[in-house]
């Protein structure tokens, strides 16, 4: 097992919005975007969370839905590997569920010249 730290920039956009962490599980109890998943924990506004996940490569799915049965997430895969930091904002496209949060690395965050909002 491994940390995932997942750090939720605290935003306006989106804030009221709980994000719901999913984590790929064939034993899951949810089914989401057709994947069975199991929830690793709930992220408010400007919250970090640490969970514990296997090394090898899994996806995370995350929902800000206000209805727990979301059908719809965003995805990442998370390579496989030692414990990982990743960074979620709002997307602000919050019409279509599973584009309303984004999910990046640090490397990605600094590529795309944002490591100023962090």
């Amino acid at each position: 097992m491994r940390k995932l730290k997942l750090n939720r920039q605290k935003n306006f956009l989106g804030a009221a919005l709980k994000l719901k962490i999913f984590i790929e599980d064939s034993n899951g109890k949810h089914k989401i975007n057709n994947i069975a998943c199991t929830l690793l924990g709930v992220l408010k506004n400007g919250q970090t969370g640490n969970y514990s996940i296997p090394t090898e490569s899994k996806m995370i799915l995350l929902s800000a839905s206000m209805i727990f049965t979301q059908k719809r997430a965003f995805i990442y895969q998370v390579p496989e590997g030692d414990d990982i930091e990743l960074f979620t904002a709002p997307t602000g496209d919050m019409q279509i569920p599973e584009n309303r949060f984004g999910v990046w690395s640090w490397e990605e965050i600094e590529k795309l010249g944002l490591s100023d909002k962090w």
